[in-house]
């Protein structure tokens, strides 16, 4: 993984554009980083209660939430607050 991660920042692709995904950031994660860090290749580790806190996380679970119990009511006003929507609060509260 980390082999082909380097040949696709040669071939341009920025390091930001690209994400690997892990069961578990303690096990496999470390190992992960360790094989970025020797080929110096910029990451960041995101995991456990971090990966949740995630706005981009939070708003989909929110639609997840909306989409098996649409009167969840702290759902409703997450999703329609948040991107692709932004409604304001003006629009929410009609």
């Amino acid at each position: 993984m980390a082999k082909e991660l380097e040949r696709l920042i040669a071939d341009g692709i920025d390091p930001a554009d690209t994400a690997v995904l892990v069961r578990s950031v303690r096990n496999e994660g470390q190992l992960v980083a360790t094989a970025l860090e020797e080929r110096g290749i910029p990451y960041r580790l995101v995991g456990g209660a971090g990966f949740f806190e995630r706005a981009e996380v939070r708003d989909l679970l929110a639609w997840l939430r909306l989409l098996s119990d649409p009167w969840d009511g702290r759902a409703v006003v997450r999703a329609l607050m948040r991107p692709p929507i932004e409604l304001g609060p003006v629009d929410l509260a009609r």
